[in-house]
């Protein structure tokens, strides 16, 4: 009778552990929401026995969770590759992958106020007036808030001290936050990247490439503006000056599951990862490359 109950006993601890799944934990920029659950649905497809558990909040919020907080994180895919570049390497991750590109956009909602009006040629001047309700994510928390400083110093440091100042009581840590507020009529505008906007279908003016972060060649215009925000230690800042907008990811030096976070990598720089992130997310898949400061590369 011992010995039945012995192999019953094993059979079914062999059962679970067949049914057991490996999990992957990925932290994510809030823009890259849906992109990675798209990602995430097509590569559970050819790997049924997988889980991905994923967390989104601002790039730089992710990097405290990974550093300070020392939260058990598979992989990490950033809204801005100098967060990882900065922040991450060499402690904490030894290579760091740029996929995508973006750029900054003005987005609205057809109630918002002068929406019959607003145009890519008037758009400052729309946003400049008194009573419009303009939104901004933290730029202490996130890489949009930053690139939104940087933004409206480039089209005019008078503009940005006025919509800067005048958007300080709408500013929100989460993305998802500001878009609710637009949606509800509580902003009239909101500066965001240009997939977010058409994720949403949202109508949204797009800004001239000398100052939207979206196009390399500009580079050299992007670096005359610059943010300042915390630094890593506890009461430092750290300058960010303006730079084409680059999503970048990296595995984690103290990942749980190194080998299927590499795995979800390959598949998110494959060809069909690739058309996801272009046809259905709406970012700019370039072809991936290593960042300066990637020694040890995957």
């Amino acid at each position: 009778m011992k010995k039945i109950l012995h192999c019953a006993l094993l059979l079914l601890f062999i059962s679970c552990s067949q049914n057991k799944k490996n999990t992957l934990t990925v932290f994510h920029a809030g823009s890259l929401s849906y992109p990675v659950k798209e990602l995430k649905s097509n590569f559970l497809v050819q790997h049924p026995h997988d889980q991905i558990l994923t967390e989104n909040v601002g790039s730089l919020e992710c990097i405290r969770k990974i550093t300070d907080l020392q939260k058990p994180c598979d992989l990490f895919l950033s809204a801005d590759y100098r967060v990882i570049e900065d922040r991450l390497i060499p402690q904490f991750a030894s290579w760091n992958l740029i996929f995508a590109t973006n750029e900054i956009v003005v987005a609205y909602n057809p109630q918002s106020k002068y929406a019959n009006e607003i145009k890519e040629d008037n758009w400052w001047e729309i946003l400049a007036r008194p009573d419009v309700e303009i939104g901004r994510s933290d730029p202490g928390m996130d890489p949009c808030g930053y690139h939104t400083v940087i933004v409206t110093k480039l089209a005019d440091e008078q503009f940005a001290q006025k919509v800067l100042s005048r958007s300080e009581k709408n500013i929100r840590a989460k993305e998802v936050d500001l878009l609710t507020m637009l949606e509800s009529h509580a902003l009239d505008y909101l500066f965001i990247y240009k997939s977010v906007a058409q994720q949403h279908r949202l109508p949204y003016i797009t800004l001239p490439k000398e100052i939207n972060l979206g196009y390399p060649e500009y580079d050299y215009s992007y670096k005359t503006a610059y943010a300042v925000i915390a630094g890593k230690k506890p009461g430092t800042t750290d300058t960010i000056y303006g730079e084409p907008i680059y999503y970048s990811l990296t595995i984690p030096t103290h990942a749980q599951n190194p080998v299927l976070a590499q795995q979800f990598v390959d598949f998110i720089t494959s060809e069909k990862g690739q058309y996801i992130i272009t046809q259905k997310a709406k970012l700019t898949a370039i072809k991936p490359f290593f960042s300066e400061k990637s020694k040890n590369k995957k």
